[in-house]
């Protein structure tokens, strides 16, 4: 795969994802076990994760538990797609903004509710995947194949023998007839094939509460749980303190009357980098003092 240096790559969302449904897990599932597992290891709250949840009859064995923490993991990794904007890279390294449907998973996963909601899984949008596993004819690698153009081993984009019907069953898909699927293929998939997803660390929130509340879990009170969101293992540390240095040696006083064309040519870094880095700090009502412009 290819990935800018400091972006983010496919490999590395991947593995967030595992460590972020195991916050998630404690957090909506065992709340009061979030500063115990603080002095755990990854595999000691695996554990604990997948006996509790058995223990309490969400399913029928460990095999279906595991399957279950799996598909929640997918469900994670889904919905952050859903929500940042990601990058494409070519092989020779030019990038480019990634469009929207190119990140969907085929059965629609960023519609779904959280697996771990229900008392039971199955009972809900997951129903046909546990009956497919139950019958032996599904797997996770299987849900994992279903992203409409991302192939998941490597992260690249990549066609599918039924990536048209994957598109139809995404949360894009619903409206748009074969033609207009096909088109959009043809004119945004097709020309990129072989690139490589990824991420610039600006477009991603600087802490993991942040990510959890933007992918849809805003009523938990992370306060309440900071201790264990801060300390949990992330997969890049964003450049936003980066950004901030350079910015205060450029203008150590603020901004006063320089234009953000000047700002942004002498730092070198986006107006958006700049306000967020800025308000992560604390500090962008006394620095931008001087107007907008």
């Amino acid at each position: 795969m290819f990935t800018p240096e400091g972006y983010w790559s496919w490999d590395e969302i991947c593995c967030a994802a595992c460590d972020w449904t195991q916050d998630l897990a404690l957090a909506t599932r065992f709340p009061s076990f979030v500063r115990a597992a603080e002095d755990w290891s990854s595999y000691e709250i695996d554990q604990f994760i997948h006996q509790k949840l058995l223990n309490e009859g969400f399913a029928e064995n460990l095999g279906e538990i595991n399957f279950a923490l799996q598909v929640c993991e997918l469900w994670v990794l889904a919905n952050f797609l859903d929500t940042f904007d990601a990058v494409l890279c070519s092989p020779s390294g030019r990038t480019m903004r990634c469009p929207a449907p190119i990140k969907a998973h085929g059965d629609a996963l960023d519609w779904w509710s959280w697996p771990l909601a229900a008392k039971k899984f199955g009972i809900s949008e997951s129903s046909g995947y546990l009956e497919y596993f139950r019958n032996g004819n599904f797997k996770i690698a299987d849900a994992k194949n279903r992203f409409c153009s991302i192939d998941y081993v490597t992260g690249q984009i990549k066609l599918k023998p039924h990536s048209v019907q994957l598109f139809h069953q995404s949360s894009f898909g619903h409206g748009p007839s074969d033609n207009d699927v096909k088109k959009f293929i043809e004119e945004q998939v097709r020309p990129f094939i072989g690139w490589s997803i990824c991420w610039n660390p600006n477009d991603i929130p600087e802490s993991n509460s942040e990510i959890y509340s933007e992918i849809g879990f805003q009523d938990i009170d992370w306060n309440t749980l900071e201790v264990s969101i801060r300390t949990s293992k992330t997969a890049k540390e964003t450049p936003h303190q980066s950004v901030m240095d350079c910015l205060l040696s450029a203008y150590p006083n603020g901004k006063g009357k320089a234009t953000w064309e000047t700002v942004e040519l002498k730092v070198g870094y986006s107006r958006r980098s700049i306000v967020r880095a800025l308000k992560q700090n604390d500090l962008w009502e006394d620095w931008a003092v001087g107007g907008q412009n």
